[in-house]
């Protein structure tokens, strides 16, 4: 019962500022000119300092477990490769596949991973989910703005691909440019003054709940009924078959514990929040990628409490 109220407290807040953004819209009470300041906002300001703090408050001079990263990095490749692979194969709409893919290979593993852990494993815990962040974030990213470029109309001449636009769209992403940034002064011999650290701090919090909001005031539903093949391939993939597959290949790789926790919650997330802002600016199905937002994290309250639960009666947690 604890594992569901975990799942439950962990949807329902995010949940609550999507139908926030909703109710606003509903109301006139913002418009479209508030929705898309918050999302360049979101995408270009908060969400990469948001990853900037993750990185260099993150201490990783302790045991670097490369099973473990190796692991995540392999499962997270596969992954998108079988996405790019198989969903044009499904999906005939090019703005909607680089949609759809994003969501398949792409979680929420920023925001889920270390209370999913920590409510599983404690503190100690979260060392591996940490770590995995710091790497596994960037990667996503990068993939991300591949999977869009690719289906985009600027990056495309017929049938070519335009491989140096796609370079230099993943080049050019802050998300991408925050992850770099955070690494490199996380090699610096000092820290960053506390004033500043805690500025950093107080306004990536902005990060989620902004993004949810502009989501909820983006998000129509009558729309869902025209895209319903699309949200069910993208949810499945993303809540079902992914983890299904991946989580399987972890406990058969021997992984137990809180690393089997960190590959849970980096497996079995929701897409991420980002996701949609990059779809927005990447010119993707917008309406999709919000529809996806809402759906797998409504979807992912209740497989999260199955793996989780199919996981402790196993006794590999």
């Amino acid at each position: 019962m604890s594992d569901l109220l975990f799942s439950l407290e962990a949807v329902i807040p995010l949940f609550a500022a999507v139908f926030l953004g909703y109710f606003l819209r509903v109301k006139n009470m913002i418009g479209d000119q508030f929705i898309n300041g918050a999302n360049r906002l979101t995408f270009k300001v908060v969400l990469p300092l948001l990853i900037f703090y993750n990185i260099i408050s993150n201490d990783f001079t302790g045991a670097v477990n490369m099973k473990l990263i190796g692991f995540a990095i392999g499962g997270v490749l596969a992954a998108f490769l079988l996405a790019l692979v198989l969903v044009p194969l499904l999906i005939k709409d090019n703005t909607q596949r680089g949609v759809v893919i994003q969501c398949i290979f792409r979680s929420n593993f920023l925001l889920f991973g270390l209370p999913l852990v920590k409510n599983l494993f404690g503190e100690d815990g979260t060392l591996a989910v940490s770590m995995l962040i710091a790497i596994i974030v960037p990667i996503f990213n990068a993939l991300a703005v591949v999977a869009l470029s690719i289906f985009s109309k600027k990056n495309q001449t017929g049938k070519k691909q335009n491989w140096k636009a796609i370079l230099l769209d993943i080049i050019k992403n802050p998300l991408i440019i925050a992850s770099v940034c955070g690494f490199l002064v996380g090699l610096l011999p000092f820290s960053l003054p506390n004033f500043l650290l805690k500025s950093i701090k107080d306004i990536s919090a902005m990060a989620t709940p902004l993004a949810l909001l502009a989501l909820g005031g983006t998000f129509r539903f009558e729309s869902a009924r025209t895209n319903l093949k699309a949200i069910l391939i993208a949810v499945s993939g993303r809540v079902l078959i992914v983890p299904g597959i991946m989580l399987t290949a972890a406990v058969l790789c021997g992984f137990r514990g809180a690393e089997l926790g960190a590959l849970t919650a980096l497996f079995a997330s929701p897409v991420a929040v980002s996701s949609y802002v990059m779809a927005v600016n990447a010119e993707g199905d917008g309406q999709l990628a919000a529809h996806l937002v809402v759906f797998t994290t409504v979807a992912s309250a209740l497989t999260i409490f199955g793996f989780v639960y199919f996981m402790k009666a196993l006794n590999l947690f």
